[in-house]
């Protein structure tokens, strides 16, 4: 990349800042530096997208949260748990439907192929695959019981899998933790 207005962009962008926040951050360096072309927060989404693939899926859904309008639901006009209307009477058009509120989701292929791509963040990616096969190792010199119980990777249910072959070197390995609940 050679455009430094967007390396300056990405760089605010990636502070995971709110979108207020980023305005503000855009308006001060402008204010001070007007010569700079600072990205707006949609362009500078946009560049995101295109630049690492990964791409946002907006999806309808009912006000009260409690049902995703996708899949064979993606033609309801109400919810069907509580009836609340999908569509923003105030905002459509004959010729165009607006939700009431959406949500937002990046596919994770996308995301880890993304990872893949970058040398630094490819290391970091291997860094499971390293400490297991550590722990595997220590394994065989204490009759298969860990000294010490550091982290998730020392779980008998992950070293199992991965001692069957079911996780092999180079796998990427998701985990999804919410509320005491492991996924």
């Amino acid at each position: 990349m050679s455009d430094p207005d967007l390396i300056l962009s990405l760089k605010y962008y990636f502070a995971n800042t709110t979108v207020a926040a980023y305005n503000l951050i855009c308006e001060a360096t402008i204010e001070q530096h007007p010569e700079d072309d600072v990205y707006s927060h949609y362009w500078v989404k946009q560049a995101v997208c295109e630049l690492s693939g990964v791409v946002l899926i907006i999806n309808d859904m009912c006000t009260n949260t409690c049902f995703a309008f996708t899949g064979p639901y993606a033609k309801l006009d109400h919810c069907p748990r509580c009836g609340e209307d999908r569509w923003d009477t105030k905002k459509s058009s004959p010729h165009k439907k607006v939700a009431r509120k959406t949500f937002d989701t990046f596919p994770v292929g996308p995301q880890l192929q993304a990872l893949w791509c970058h040398p630094d963040q490819a290391k970091k990616m291997q860094w499971h695959q390293e400490y297991t096969n550590k722990i595997i190792d220590e394994l065989k010199t204490t009759d298969g019981i860990p000294e010490v119980y550091e982290d998730v990777l020392h779980g008998k249910q992950y070293l199992d899998v991965c001692q069957s072959g079911k996780i092999k070197d180079g796998d990427a390995v998701l985990m999804f933790s919410i509320n005491s609940a492991q996924l």
